[in-house]
C-alpha cells in the first residue's frame, strides 16, 4: 500500500532531483514538474524553487511549462477537490516569483481548466499538456485527461485520459500529411482531374524524405478500468487509406 509516508521519502526525492537536475533531457524533466505538482508532500518551498530557478533556466521549453503549470494552476476558478485548492494556493504564491514566459503556444505548454455546475453539485477539470521540440513546431508529446467530481464531492472518476507521442512526431505527421494528400490526388485523377498532377509539377512539390519509418505511440485509459497502447506507423495508415480507396471505388463508381 501506498503511503504518504512513502511518497515523502522514496518518490519525492526522485520527482525532485529528475526536475531540478539540468543535464536531464527536457522531456524527463517536464514529465517530473508535471508530476512533482500533484505530489501532496511537495510542500511550497518546492514550488518556490521551481519559480526561482526560471530566472537562470537553460531551457526554453522547461521554463514555458514551469510558467504555464504555475500560472494556470493560480487561476483556477473552481477547484473540485481538497488537492486542487492546495496547489492553486501553492502556485499563488510564488506565482510573483516566476519569470514570465511569453513564448506562445509554440512552446510546451501545461493547462488546467474547471468549471462547476452548481444545480447539479458537480463539476470537471480538464488538463491539457505538451512537450515543444526545439526542431519542429510539432509537439513531441500530447497529453490530456478529465477528472469529473458528482454530488458535492462525493464520487469523483477520470472518464478519459490520453496521450500520444513521438521521436519523430514531425515526420510522422507530415508523412501522414503527404499520404493522405497522394491518396485524394489519385482519388481525383481517376475522375478526370489531371491536371492536379500538372500544379504540383509546376510548383515543384516533391515527396518528403525521411529517414527512417516514422512512428507514433498512443495510450488511452478509460476511468483507470480500460487501458490500451496502439503503435501508429505509415504502413498502417497506408494499408487503410488503401482499403478506403477500395471501398469509395466499389460503393460509390
Amino acid at each position: 500500500m501506498i503511503t504518504e509516508k512513502f511518497v515523502r521519502k522514496e518518490v519525492l526525492p526522485i520527482l525532485v532531483s529528475a526536475a531540478f537536475d539540468k543535464s536531464e533531457h527536457p522531456m524527463v524533466r517536464m514529465s517530473a514538474i508535471q508530476m512533482l505538482v500533484y505530489c501532496s508532500a511537495a510542500d511550497e518551498a518546492i514550488y518556490q524553487q521551481l519559480a526561482m530557478n526560471t530566472w537562470s533556466e537553460s531551457s526554453e521549453e522547461v521554463h514555458s511549462f514551469i510558467w504555464s503549470t504555475l500560472n494556470n494552476l493560480a487561476q483556477l476558478d473552481k477547484p473540485l477537490t481538497v488537492d486542487h485548492f492546495v496547489m492553486k494556493m501553492k502556485s499563488l504564491s510564488v506565482l510573483s516569483l516566476c519569470k514570465p514566459f511569453e513564448g506562445g503556444y509554440g512552446k510546451s505548454q501545461n493547462m488546467f481548466t474547471t468549471g462547476f455546475a452548481e444545480k447539479l453539485t458537480s463539476g470537471f477539470l480538464q488538463q491539457t499538456s505538451w512537450f515543444g521540440s526545439a526542431d519542429s513546431t510539432f509537439p513531441m508529446n500530447f497529453y490530456t485527461r478529465s477528472y469529473v467530481q458528482f454530488g458535492s464531492g462525493g464520487m469523483g472518476v477520470n472518464p478519459w485520459e490520453m496521450s500520444l507521442s513521438a521521436r519523430t512526431f514531425n515526420k510522422f505527421a507530415y508523412a501522414l500529411m503527404e499520404k493522405m494528400q497522394s491518396s485524394a490526388e489519385e482519388s481525383e485523377q481517376e475522375k478526370g482531374h489531371p491536371e492536379v498532377q500538372e500544379i504540383r509539377s509546376l510548383l515543384g512539390i516533391k515527396t518528403r524524405d525521411t529517414q527512417g519509418t516514422p512512428q507514433a505511440t498512443l495510450f488511452f485509459n478509460m476511468r483507470n478500468e480500460f487501458q490500451r497502447m496502439f503503435e501508429l506507423n505509415l504502413d498502417d495508415v497506408e494499408r487503410y487509406l488503401a482499403c478506403k480507396h477500395i471501398f469509395q471505388k466499389t460503393v460509390f463508381r
